[in-house]
């Protein structure tokens, strides 16, 4: 039998660390992302499963996609400078008060979402590595090759 290790470790890997060293320094996107998974439904909006939209506005954007059971992910992207994640305290307001007056279903969707639930993060990528394997150790995910989500 042969061993392999996967690293699947994220953005700040170790393994990726130990198999290349200190590599390309993670650039700053411009924007920070809110998001969350509300137990959402309205006969308006029959999303099927992977089914969404996005909306686009100055300095900020809007995602959302069906992921079954009545569940449906959202993102909020906002243009920000970096360092300004918020508190989970403060996250649902902040997403309502960037999004009131958007098309709808955006602020039903926020305000169906556990406030305790909703995520804040800076966005980054880095410049890809040559390979990501050596010998019987490979990575995977954003350990292997950050990238911003809309690439993804």
């Amino acid at each position: 039998m042969h061993s392999a290790l996967i690293g699947a470790d994220g953005l700040h890997s170790a393994v990726r660390a130990q198999l290349f060293g200190e590599s390309a320094p993670l650039r700053y996107a411009g924007y920070s992302a809110l998001r969350g998974i509300a137990h959402w439904h309205d006969e308006r909006f029959p999303f099927e499963r992977g089914g969404g939209f996005e909306a686009w506005g100055p300095g900020k954007r809007f995602g959302v996609s069906a992921i079954g059971q009545g569940r449906i992910f959202w993102f909020a992207a906002v243009n920000a400078p970096q360092g300004q994640e918020l508190p989970p305290a403060e996250r649902k307001a902040a997403a309502l008060r960037q999004f009131r007056g958007w098309m709808e279903p955006i602020e039903a969707l926020i305000s169906a979402t556990d406030e305790a639930s909703i995520l804040s993060h800076d966005i980054f990528d880095r410049r890809p590595l040559a390979g990501w394997s050596r010998g019987r150790v490979t990575l995977l995910g954003d350990a292997a090759h950050p990238m911003l989500p809309n690439l993804g």
